[in-house]
């Protein structure tokens, strides 16, 4: 049941409120850290689900946020003119944490199913980094 403001003006006050912050030298895509956000909220429950519900969804019901950020981050990277949205948006859990079925088909269902396993764990952490952050490289000139 959706109520209160529509999704459209919680997110574009949650963008403002970040872009406000005082960061050092710090560029911020507001559209990457709600994405990033809303795949943790899709596998959050209790008090952390409602903290990252106020700020992304207001009073809406998760299927609001999720079925308008949803073809925004399938859509990135498509441009019919000179500008494109590229977004290398990924959520790594420890590999021997499970991870939940409904999670996983969350995760498919609205974010592509940027979900990973990965064993932070290992001493070869240095490797492990270099996965992580490969999906962000293939964006840089």
């Amino acid at each position: 049941m959706e109520s209160g403001r529509p999704i459209e003006t919680v997110q574009a006050d949650y963008a403002l409120n970040l872009l406000r912050q005082d960061f050092e030298s710090t560029v911020i895509f507001p559209f990457s850290m709600a994405a990033a956000l809303a795949m943790t909220y899709g596998g959050a429950d209790g008090e952390t689900k409602e903290e990252i519900k106020a700020v992304l969804a207001g009073e809406n019901d998760d299927s609001v946020l999720h079925d308008y950020l949803s073809p925004l981050f399938k859509k990135k990277g498509k441009s019919k003119g000179k500008t494109s949205v590229e977004s290398a948006n990924r959520i790594f859990v420890q590999s021997d944490f499970e991870i939940l079925s409904d999670n996983i088909d969350f995760m498919a269902k609205y974010y592509d199913g940027n979900l990973e396993q990965v064993d932070f764990k290992n001493d070869a952490a240095r490797e492990q980094t270099v996965e992580v952050n490969k999906p962000a490289r293939k964006f840089q000139s």
